[in-house]
């Protein structure tokens, strides 16, 4: 039996999301506190 196509466009769509996440992000509230995280692993751009 075939895939479900929407179900492997899902996992590519989240594939392609891993791959070009960045290495850090910066998370703010609406009273200006921010936190900064970090991957360790880095992010592996061309």
């Amino acid at each position: 039996m075939p895939a479900d196509p929407t179900a492997v466009q899902d996992v590519q769509v989240t594939i392609d999301a891993l791959v070009a996440a960045p290495a850090w992000w910066v998370l703010a509230d609406t009273e200006g506190n921010e936190a900064c995280v970090a991957s360790w692993m880095g992010s592996r751009r061309s």
